[in-house]
C-alpha cells in the first residue's frame, strides 16, 4: 500500500486547546440539536465571534454563534440562528432531504460583513454571498442581512469561498472549489446581477503522492502579511480520506503565485472527537483571528463539533519561507 509522511524534524504544528471542544451541540436547541462545527471567526471591539454552522436532528443546517471575550473561552452563546434559510436554494428539494446554509467564512471590508457559504438544496451545493453592516451585526438586526444571491456557475458543484479583505490591482478576488481544485475570479464588485456567475479559472491543484492529493479547498479568508498572504487550505488523503490542514503563501501582488506550502499538515484529526462524529477523521476551520503573534484557528471536529487551536504568526511564516528552498516543495 502507498503510503506518505505527515511529519518530518522540523515540521511546525498547530498547538490544539487543551479545554476542546469549544461548542458541542445542544439538544435543547433544536437549529443545533444535532452538530455544531465549521466556524467562521471574526474580532470585533476585542470580542471574538464565532459563526458556526449548526444542524437540526432533520438535517437542516443554520448559522449559529459563539462569543469570547478571550478567543480561548466562550463567554455567550445564542440561543437561535443568526442566519436562517431564508431562500428557495437553500430550501430541501423534496422532504426528507437535508439543505440550508453551510461552512460560512465571513471577511471584513470597511464597515460590512460579507459572508459566503454554502446554499445546498440537498441536490447541488453552490455558493451563495450575503452581507450585514457592522452595526446591525453587533446590534443583533439579523433580520438586516442582505438577501442573499447564488454565484456559483449552475449545474457545477462549489463549495469553500472566501473573499479576499481588499482589492488587488482594483480588483476584488475571490477563491472557490470546483473539485478538487481551488478557482479564482477577480470582480468589478460585488454586485452579481442576474445570470451572472463566478468565472471557473483553476489555479492550485491537489499534490501528488502527498496528504492532500485527492482534493483541496481554501479554509479560511487569507492573512495578509509583508511575505505575501498566509491561506489555510483543506487536504484530502487518497489513502486514508482524512481531512488535514496545511498553508499555502501566496504573492501579495500576484495570488495565483504560490511561493511557499507547508509540505505536512499542521493540523491533523488525533483526538477522540475529531476521529468520530458526523463525519470521521476531519479538522476542517472556516476561520481565525490574530491577537499579536498568534494566530487562532477555529475549526469543526468530525462534523460535529466546535474547536480552536493556536500557531504563532512568526513561526509559521519561517517555516513557509524555509520550504521555498526545497526542490520538493515546489507547488504543485
Amino acid at each position: 500500500m502507498r503510503s506518505f509522511e505527515v511529519n518530518s524534524p522540523g515540521t511546525v504544528k498547530c498547538q490544539k486547546f487543551p479545554h476542546n471542544p469549544l461548542l458541542s451541540p445542544i439538544p435543547e436547541h433544536n437549529f443545533e440539536a444535532r452538530a455544531v462545527f465549521n466556524p467562521a471567526a471574526i474580532e470585533i471591539e476585542d470580542k471574538v465571534y464565532l459563526i458556526y454552522r449548526a444542524t437540526s436532528e432533520t438535517n437542516l443546517s443554520f448559522i449559529g454563534m459563539a462569543i469570547s471575550n478571550d478567543g480561548l473561552l466562550i463567554d455567550e452563546r445564542l440561543t437561535d440562528p443568526v442566519y436562517p434559510i431564508r431562500s428557495e436554494f437553500e430550501k430541501p428539494a423534496s422532504a426528507g432531504k437535508s439543505g440550508g446554509c453551510e461552512d460560512p467564512r465571513i471577511t471584513r471590508i470597511g464597515d460590512i460583513l460579507y459572508m459566503l457559504y454554502t446554499a445546498y438544496d440537498g441536490l447541488l451545493p453552490r455558493l451563495a454571498l450575503t452581507s450585514i453592516k457592522i452595526d446591525d451585526f453587533l446590534a443583533r438586526n439579523w433580520d438586516r442581512w442582505s438577501a442573499p444571491k447564488i454565484i456559483s456557475p449552475p449545474q457545477m458543484a462549489d463549495k469553500d469561498g472566501m473573499l479576499f479583505p481588499e482589492k488587488i490591482k482594483g480588483k476584488y478576488i475571490i477563491f472557490h472549489r470546483i473539485e478538487p481544485n481551488i478557482c479564482i475570479d477577480y470582480l468589478d464588485d460585488l454586485n452579481f446581477p442576474n445570470n451572472s456567475f463566478l468565472k471557473i479559472a483553476s489555479i492550485i491543484t491537489p499534490h501528488n503522492r502527498t496528504w492532500d492529493e485527492a482534493k483541496i479547498g481554501v479554509s479560511t479568508p487569507p492573512l495578509k502579511t509583508k511575505e505575501g498572504w498566509i491561506i489555510f487550505y483543506h487536504g484530502i488523503s487518497r489513502i486514508d480520506g482524512h481531512y488535514r490542514v496545511g498553508v499555502l503563501l501566496l504573492d501579495l501582488n500576484d495570488v495565483t503565485k504560490v511561493i511557499g506550502w507547508t509540505p505536512y499538515p499542521i493540523l491533523e484529526p488525533e483526538t477522540y472527537f475529531e476521529k468520530r462524529g458526523l463525519t470521521d477523521n476531519v479538522v476542517f476551520p472556516c476561520g481565525y483571528v490574530l491577537k499579536g503573534d498568534t494566530i487562532y484557528l477555529y475549526y469543526g471536529g468530525a462534523d460535529k463539533v466546535v474547536c480552536g487551536a493556536t500557531i504563532s504568526l512568526n513561526i509559521l511564516i519561517d517555516y513557509l519561507l524555509r520550504s521555498r528552498s526545497k526542490k520538493y516543495l515546489t507547488y504543485p
